[in-house]
């Protein structure tokens, strides 16, 4: 009879932990995107526990700037993300960076917050967990700027052999972000590796980086994501003095999709070429 009892308890307490998530950290060393441990700890994971899809929050100490910080959670972010793509069961899902300021943090700790948190879903869940976004969930209402910079060349699409002389325009077609975010997702950076050796093929070609979102105005975000294209150059070896960037909102409709505002292609980066 306690045999029965003590195996009806513990299949309880078992079902009991399945119905929740849990959250793994991979940790990083001080002003490092390294991961401290050589293992893929997705290769641990029971999948016919967790569902597929894994959310992600960087973090960093704050030792150095906001915006040190969070370029270094992002590339922290992108390390983990090439773990989950060499497991083909887990994706990523919505990816959060934190850790900017100690207000962030809460219980602040700086070994415990170098670190990529990771969410597992039990899928015995129905619901999942709301992760709040680093953008507000409210529109910028901006105002119409008196200039929008636009050219009467037609955007192409970038690619890095195609000719380019001063006015064109092109759209950095596989830059993606998390929705509603400036987070980069990792199919991104081959064109940027691309962009980078064009710009260093070429050290007096001159260009400007102009941020774009479709259907509503979301002017800080359209900056942000611009600012995210030229802080990377920078960081790459690219000249600030080669560069500008300057977000346009839902201002400047892709000229192959005006007929509809809400098409999702005038969502995106383009460059435009200054010099030559």
């Amino acid at each position: 009879m306690r045999l029965s009892i003590l195996f009806f308890l513990l299949l309880s307490f078992t079902n009991v932990f399945a119905q929740k998530d849990t959250t793994i950290r991979i940790y990083f060393n001080f002003d490092s995107y390294q991961p401290k441990s050589l293992i893929n700890p997705f290769l641990k994971i029971d999948k016919n526990r967790w569902m597929p899809e894994v959310t992600l929050i960087g973090k960093s100490d704050t030792t150095g700037s906001a915006e040190y910080n969070r370029y270094l959670a992002d590339f922290r972010l992108n390390a983990v993300k090439q773990l989950v793509a060499k497991q083909s069961y887990f994706q990523v899902g919505k990816s959060v960076i934190a850790g900017e300021s100690q207000v962030d943090l809460g219980n602040y700790n700086e070994n415990r917050e170098r670190c990529v948190e990771i969410t597992l879903i039990a899928k015995s869940r129905t619901e999942r967990p709301i992760v709040s976004s680093t953008f507000p969930d409210k529109i910028v209402q901006d105002e119409p700027t008196a200039e929008l910079e636009s050219t009467q060349a037609i955007p192409r699409d970038f690619n890095p052999d195609s000719a380019m002389t001063k006015g064109d325009v092109f759209v950095l077609k596989n830059i993606l972000f998390e929705i509603n975010e400036t987070i980069l997702l990792l199919e991104s950076y081959p064109e940027l590796e691309q962009l980078v050796k064009v710009m260093t093929d070429h050290p007096t070609m001159r260009i400007h980086i102009r941020g774009n979102v479709c259907c509503a105005p979301a002017m800080e975000l359209s900056v942000k994501r611009a600012e995210k294209i030229y802080n990377h150059l920078i960081r790459n070896g690219v000249s600030p003095t080669r560069m500008t960037f300057k977000g346009y909102s839902n201002k400047l409709p892709h000229e192959l999709y005006k007929a509809d505002l809400y098409d999702p292609r005038h969502r995106r980066v383009e460059i435009v070429i200054l010099e030559q």
